[in-house]
């Protein structure tokens, strides 16, 4: 069972600097070898029920753990953040990230556990670094989700007018407090940069055959089939990989139980 402390829910917000003059809003606890670095998902944050989970799961067992909110996202310090300019991009984000893996985490060897949009820049950061990943957990994964966004805009007159004679476009969604996530046509042109699973050249994703890599989907995820975590699986050259779906597990997969599901797949691969 997951214990967690009501009165330390995570650690300390602190901010990095960037050469841009943003501040970027991360978590940090030292600990042991391998580190936890949790990524977020699209628009969510640092600050969640599974970022709490692991924090507290890496308090118990003497971990080091840190997490962050990317460009634009929860308590990061944007100069221009304003609803009608892309609030990033992929490859900036996974920039954020890898100022976090590079200057914050102190261990050499980083879990690195995404959720969402998390587990894609995770995909990308262990590309980018793979001498500092020890593992690689994977929670709802959304590689090259904008795509989906793509296809919808095709598919709706009315975003395709929008995205036409606006450059953005607005979907309706609970996740957000806005009621809606504005897509900008210039955020959809950079990620096609970074897919990795329609990138059409059909080659595997080499990350090292040493590293593990854990993929967790919900068969009832109605906002990422799981088949996309299937795709990304049989793409991921690895010698010791596993895909794991849940049967009543949604996109969130956040119930307590759900939680037990990441927290004991974890401690497979330390």
């Amino acid at each position: 069972m997951i214990v967690v402390n009501s009165n330390n829910p995570f650690p300390t917000t602190n901010f990095l600097p960037l050469p841009n003059g943003d501040n970027l809003a991360y978590i940090h606890s030292r600990g042991d070898s391998p580190g936890i670095l949790y990524l977020p998902g699209f628009q969510s944050t640092m600050k969640s029920t599974k970022s709490q989970a692991l924090y507290h799961f890496c308090q118990e067992y003497s971990l080091e753990f840190a997490s962050l909110d990317y460009s634009n996202h929860g308590e990061s310090i944007t100069m221009s953040s304003d609803h009608n300019t892309p609030p990033g991009t992929i490859g900036r984000w996974m920039s954020d990230a890898l100022e976090i893996l590079d200057q914050i985490a102190e261990n050499s060897s980083q879990i690195l556990v995404g959720s969402s949009m998390g587990a894609w820049i995770m995909m990308l950061l262990a590309q980018e670094r793979p001498d500092r990943v020890g593992g690689l957990v994977g929670i709802a994964s959304a590689p090259d989700f904008t795509s989906f966004f793509e296809k919808e805009i095709v598919d709706t007159p009315s975003y395709l007018n929008d995205m036409q004679t606006m450059r953005y476009c607005d979907f309706p969604t609970t996740y957000d407090p806005c009621g809606y996530y504005r897509i900008h046509q210039e955020f959809l042109q950079e990620a096609r940069l970074h897919f990795i699973l329609d990138n059409n050249d059909g080659s595997q994703l080499n990350i090292g055959n040493h590293i593990p890599l854990r993929l967790i989907h919900g068969k009832k995820d109605q906002d990422v089939s799981h088949e996309v975590s299937s795709r990304l699986f049989h793409r991921v050259s690895s010698n010791n990989k596993k895909l794991i779906l849940v049967d009543d597990g949604d996109h969130r997969l956040s119930k307590p139980d759900e939680l037990e599901i990441m927290i004991k797949t974890i401690k497979e691969i330390i």
